[in-house]
Order: structure tokens, then C-alpha cells, then sequence
């Protein structure tokens, strides 16, 4: 028995030949055909868990998988078998043409997130379409295509002021090369309509070590470029089979209505076997003519016994401007990763060292500064369970103290040096409500609901 079968193949991510009976010759990226089958269709469903996740909800994923006797020759193909706007997956075996499809069930997709105080961040997703997608010319081998991509179309945040902060996702030029695969996206862009403006990310698509990296982001606000920042790359190989990818040069500049007001240029060099710069200059200009060259040449841990790495051990920081230069040094101490000695100009007669003693829950609870005569200035903090400072001791003995709202952990009584007491209260989303001086006077704050 002999059964028509139509099948519309649209393969965005490869050219296809198509010789099947002498259908058709030629290459095509849409192609829609009768094939004439052998046999009767074969459909099968089964089911399972796909991922833990769903095991533990009970959540089974259905496949349905269509076989169909043909002749045999070389075919594969995406396309969309159920017109759900998800792409499947066809092939030719020896069992015929073999096409499978599942059942989606986006359960993985984080949609919303509520605090303590009932305040909730919605997530919303779309699938791309001429909405939130713009495509753009293709050039073989790299073709421009629309990916059946379910992504997030818009951020919904709820303030405490009753109000929603709102920011919608807009996706450019999807690309995918046909030896090498997917290129991403061009862009990404993040507009927010209360504050009218617009932050427009764009990616590298070109270099094949560098696919994804951010090469600019502009913001504009009431459609004017506020500020721009563009990044430069290198690659380094230390390993034969390891590559790090090591920014050279980000430039950031900032405009007022249209007039650019101020330039900050980072130059990134020197970088060690675990990928880290240790000189960076950072240029400074202003339209007043005005700059500030600022050079950090720094050492750092390589330890790979104890896996602490580019930790700082000395750093000296140059700045320059008119003509004139000063020079800092500083050289840091650690123990368990913990910094517990810092000296600044070790080698001068106005050396200052400071050492950091830790409690058992890793804060710092004691620190002593020495001079180089051995002047010692001490001072000392204690902590709450929560990690949060219950006391302060000054160099000259004198304590100040803090106790925190059981419900915010929010300071609720602070007592000065001088023993005089500022007391807080907050209202059920952690808003400070009143402040009660010293002196007993009562501040009361309010606000529009």
C-alpha cells in the first residue's frame, strides 16, 4: 500500500539536495515535496523523565516518532512536524524516514520569584517572532536565520511602593555557520519605558575564540546616547589545550545632550599564565581638557598547591597629571587566603602597616596599625550570628553599639561613643517608619500608597 505523504522542509541550518525519485534536483534552504512511500506510516509514542527535576514532580516528557519506509540516501533535516513553533528532527535510516518530536513542557523556565514581603519579580518568555526579533542578511557560509528559541521578552518587578518597574527584551541577528555552528545573537536590547531608556548590547560573531564576547553597549535616555563602552580581546594559549580569552582595552564614554563630557580609557597588558593583567593604565579626560593617567603594575599569588591565585602580593600604583607624578607601594600578606598584613610604602619613613586579626566566623574582629617607629593604634569589632557588627572599639577605647530588628535585621538602636541612644522602627516591607533622636524627638516618615 502506497501512501502520499507531504512534508514541508524548511532546513535554516543546512542546504540540502534534494534527488528522491527524480523529484527535484538542486540546492534549496525551503523545499515543500510529495515523497512516496514504500510502507504505511508507523507512528510510536513513549514517554519518560527527561531530567531529575521533572522525576521529582512526576512530570513525564512524551516523544512521538513517525517512521516511514522509503527509499534509502543520505537526509537530515529540522523541521516543524506538529506546526507547535518548535523545531524537530528528521532523518533517513533503514527503517525509512525517521521524524521525532516531543511534547514541551517549559518547567525549567524560572517565571516568577516572591520575597518575604509578598514583592514578586515576574520573568515572561516568547517565543521570537517579528515583535521581539530582527534578522539580518546572511553571507555563506553564515546564514541569518530565526531560532524556534523560547527567551525572555520582559522583566516585571513589583516596588514597595505599590508601582511595577518594567524592562522588555528585543533580540537582532541570529547567525549560524554552517561548518562551525551557532554565532549567536548580533544584539540584545533592554529598553525601559518608565525611564525611557534604552541599553543596546552587541556581541562578536566574527572571531571564532570570541563568539559571544561583548564588543559594545550604549545607552541612550529619551532616544539621546548617554553612554558607550566598547571592549577589545585577545587570545592567549599557556596550554596547548586551553585558551583564555583577555581584554586589552575597554573605552567608556559619557555625553550630555550629545556633548561628550567625559572618556575613561583601561589598557590591560601583562597578563600571567592564570589570566591576569598585571599592569593596567587607566586614562582619564574630561572636555575641560582636564586628564588623569593613573599605571598599576602589581605581583600576585600563584600558589596552585593551596589553589589561591592572583591574589595581590605588591602593587604600585603611579599617577600623573600636568607633568608632575607621585608613586605608592603597597605589599599585602595572607594566610588561608585571608589577608592579615598590608603595608603601604614599606621602604619610606612614613610606612604604615596594618594587620587584620579574624574571628571563627572569618570577619575581622581586631586591627592594628603600626608606623615605623612602632606607634600602634588598635581597634576592635564584634558580630552578631548573622555576621552583622554589634560593637565598635575606637583606637582610644570608646564603644559604640548596635542592636537589629528581629524581622528586617535592620539597626534598630544605635548608641553613640557618648552613650546617647537613635532609635529606628519599619513598617512590614522593611521601610524605615520612625527615628526616635536622642534628644526624644520623633521623626516620622510617610508615604503615598
Amino acid at each position: 500500500m502506497k501512501t502520499p505523504m507531504d512534508l514541508v522542509i524548511f532546513a535554516p541550518l543546512l542546504r540540502i539536495k534534494w534527488c528522491y525519485n527524480n523529484i527535484n534536483n538542486g540546492f534549496s534552504q525551503s523545499a515543500s515535496k510529495t515523497l512516496l512511500v514504500d510502507l504505511s506510516a508507523i507512528n510510536k509514542t513513549t514517554s519518560g523523565y527527561t531530567r531529575p527535576l521533572k522525576k521529582l514532580f512526576g512530570l513525564k516528557t512524551t516523544f512521538h516518532t513517525l517512521i516511514v519506509n522509503s527509499r534509502y540516501g543520505p537526509f537530515k533535516t529540522v523541521i516543524d512536524l506538529n506546526n507547535d513553533g518548535w523545531n524537530d528532527f528528521c532523518y533517513r535510516s533503514y527503517g525509512g524516514l525517521n521524524c521525532v518530536y516531543e511534547e514541551k513542557q517549559p518547567i525549567a523556565l524560572l517565571s516568577k520569584v516572591t520575597n518575604s514581603f509578598g514583592l514578586s519579580t515576574n520573568i515572561n518568555y516568547e517565543k521570537l517572532n517579528n515583535v521581539n526579533y530582527t534578522s539580518s542578511a546572511s553571507n555563506h557560509p553564515i546564514i541569518s536565520t530565526t531560532p524556534q528559541l523560547n527567551l525572555v521578552s520582559s522583566i516585571v518587578v513589583d516596588t514597595p511602593t505599590g508601582e511595577t518597574n518594567q524592562v522588555n527584551y528585543h533580540y537582532s541577528g541570529y547567525k549560524y555557520h554552517l561548518d562551525d555552528g551557532s554565532l549567536g545573537f548580533e544584539s540584545i536590547t533592554v529598553t525601559n519605558p518608565s525611564k525611557n531608556t534604552v541599553i543596546t548590547t552587541t556581541y562578536e560573531q566574527d572571531k571564532d575564540d570570541l563568539i559571544g564576547s561583548i564588543v559594545e553597549s550604549n545607552t541612550t535616555v529619551d532616544g539621546v546616547l548617554a553612554y558607550k563602552k566598547q571592549n577589545e580581546y585577545q587570545l592567549s594559549q599557556p596550554y596547548s589545550n586551553v585558551k583564555n580569552i583577555q581584554i586589552t582595552k575597554t573605552t567608556e564614554t559619557f555625553y550630555e545632550n550629545n556633548i561628550l563630557t567625559k572618556k575613561i580609557i583601561n589598557e590591560y597588558s601583562n597578563y600571567n599564565q592564570y589570566n591576569q593583567a598585571q599592569k593596567i593604565v587607566e586614562s582619564k579626560s574630561n572636555n575641560f581638557d582636564q586628564s588623569l593617567v593613573t599605571t598599576s603594575i602589581g605581583q600576585y599569588t600563584q600558589d596552585t598547591k593551596n589553589w589561591l591565585l592572583n591574589l595581590p602580593t605588591k602593587l604600585e600604583v603611579t599617577h600623573a597629571r600636568d607633568g608632575k607624578t607621585t608613586t605608592r607601594e603597597t605589599t599585602y600578606t595572607y594566610s588561608d587566603g585571608n589577608l592579615i598584613r598590608q603595608t603601604i610604602q614599606p621602604n619610606f619613613n612614613l610606612a604604615l602597616t596594618t594587620n587584620y586579626q579574624y574571628n571563627a566566623q572569618g570577619l575581622v574582629n581586631k586591627t592594628t596599625n603600626t608606623d615605623k617607629n612602632g606607634n600602634t593604634k588598635t581597634t576592635f569589632r564584634t558580630y552578631d550570628s548573622f555576621g552583622k557588627v554589634t560593637s565598635a572599639t575606637n583606637t582610644l577605647g570608646q564603644t559604640a553599639y548596635n542592636t537589629y530588628d528581629s524581622q528586617c535585621s535592620f539597626v534598630n538602636q544605635s548608641t553613640a561613643i557618648s552613650g546617647l541612644k537613635t532609635k529606628f522602627t519599619y513598617d512590614s516591607l522593611c521601610r524605615i517608619k520612625t527615628k526616635t533622636l536622642a534628644t526624644g524627638e520623633v521623626i516620622t516618615y510617610l508615604r503615598m500608597e
